[in-house]
């Protein structure tokens, strides 16, 4: 429902150490289908958001609330 067009904007490999790359990006262009918003915004009820969290583990979206900004 939401893709990303990405570009590279650093490749670093001076990690040769740690076995690893560090590559760096930039998002060019988000595409949102029209289905997500609600009156101009996105719907996270819609769009069913999942988070990478440690390991081999993810989350859900759990309880919605709002908070007012103090000025």
């Amino acid at each position: 429902m939401i893709s990303i067009d990405p570009a590279l904007q650093s490749d670093r490999d001076n990690y040769k150490l740690l076995n690893s790359d560090l590559l760096i990006g930039r998002v060019v262009r988000f595409h949102i289908a029209e289905a997500l918003y609600e009156n101009g915004r996105i719907d996270a009820r819609k769009l069913q958001p999942v988070s990478r969290l440690a390991g081999s583990n993810y989350g859900k979206l759990g309880e919605l609330f709002s908070l007012e900004r103090p000025e």
